[in-house]
């Protein structure tokens, strides 16, 4: 939520926010309508609560009635400019075809919170996927 947030402030034309933490989520809506910004918020759908450090892990459940709070992952098809990640190494390295289906062509994919032990397997992770990895 936050980092789409920070995208619109930018000058972003839309932004998608992704977190499997429901408070986090409910935040990012706030602070979207206090700023007038146009936030599409989703649930994560591939949330594990060992990869994610979150105060309150959020899956909705397939089979739960009626309107959930958020839709849940990425609107299918969209492909963007620039992908923005701050996690960990663990779901950063399993949402790699994720994330690298979700750049369109020619887009970047930015990510903060890995520890240096681990980028060699998220390089290697992205560079399987066809991603080509700067520092």
């Amino acid at each position: 939520g936050v980092l789409g947030l920070g995208a619109l402030v930018l000058g972003a034309r839309s932004a998608v926010g992704v977190d499997c933490d429901l408070a986090s989520l409910m935040l990012a809506r706030r602070n979207a309508t206090r700023n007038r910004l146009q936030l599409d918020l989703r649930a994560a759908e591939d949330a594990e609560r060992e990869d994610w450090a979150c105060v309150s892990l959020y899956t909705p459940s397939s089979e739960q009635k009626g309107n959930t709070p958020f839709p849940v992952g990425l609107p299918a098809g969209d492909r963007y400019d620039i992908v923005v990640a701050n996690m960990t190494s663990g779901p950063v390295i399993r949402l790699a075809p994720l994330l690298a289906g979700a750049v369109a062509p020619g887009g970047y994919i930015a990510m903060s919170g890995i520890r240096e032990e681990a980028e060699a397997d998220v390089i290697q992770a992205y560079s399987s996927e066809g991603i080509q990895v700067a520092r």
